[in-house]
């Protein structure tokens, strides 16, 4: 069973360096591609697909093409939350059967909001941070997602840390976020990240992620989808593939 989790967040709509197409376009290229894959080679496979912002919600395959992200009309649902993709895709795999489960994210990098799970988690931020912004939607805005873009959020009752840094992740959010990512290895899931960013900074975080995690990163050019160069911290290698050589 795979849960595959695809980034709506703001940054996700910027273009390519070649002005050519953006970095959701990419994504949902990429997330088509291995869905067509996974159901003509592993038709026994279960996959599902969770799309994620400050908050993640079910997405049925066939929609994959016409997600779009979520932007500052939206309230503040635009920020990364690695978490809640991971909560989500967990709380999926639990109720599935099979043996061999694994979620793959895909996104253009780095965290930008965490979840607070209770007021004791909130103080401790505040007491660091006094003018930090915390996040819970509406009624309003829950039902405005569910008519105009027929999501429905996964636990819209959590409230969410917001914090945005230029190419720097906050700390508080750095721990949940591996704290999630733990939670799931130790239920026995693989976790994978796919990256459709062409910034450096965003591609390390990636990596040391998934070398705490021993999964895989892999990085794929937008503008050159068929090469990918895939770090492998399992058997702590690197290596580029490209479908042109076969």
């Amino acid at each position: 069973a795979v849960v595959y989790c695809i980034d709506l967040s703001s940054t996700m709509k910027y273009s390519l360096s070649s002005g050519e197409g953006s970095r959701i376009e990419a994504a949902k290229k990429a997330l088509w591609a291995l869905y067509v894959l996974n159901k003509k080679f592993f038709p026994n496979d279960s996959v599902y697909v969770v799309g994620f912002a400050s908050l993640a919600s079910l997405v049925k395959p066939h929609d994959i093409p016409y997600l779009k992200t979520f932007d500052a009309n939206d309230n503040f649902l635009h920020y990364t939350n690695y978490q809640s993709a991971l909560r989500l895709a967990l709380q999926i795999l639990k109720k599935d059967g099979a043996q061999n489960k694994r979620i793959v994210l895909i996104t253009d990098g780095q965290p930008s909001a965490c979840f607070v799970d209770n007021e004791s988690q909130k103080n401790v931020i505040l007491s660091e941070k006094p003018y930090s912004h915390f996040y819970k939607p509406d009624e309003n805005t829950i039902s405005k997602l569910e008519v105009e873009k027929n999501i429905k959020l996964s636990n819209p009752e959590q409230m969410v840390y917001l914090c945005y840094r230029y190419k720097q992740v906050d700390p508080v959010i750095d721990l949940r976020t591996l704290q999630e990512a733990k939670k799931c290895r130790k239920e026995g899931v693989e976790i994978d990240t796919i990256m459709v960013s062409e910034e450096e900074e965003l591609l390390s975080y990636v990596e040391s992620l998934e070398k705490q995690l021993k999964g895989r990163a892999y990085y794929i050019n937008p503008e050159k989808i068929d090469r990918v160069l895939i770090s492998d911290f399992i058997s702590n290698k690197k290596r580029v593939f490209n479908t042109r050589r076969g």
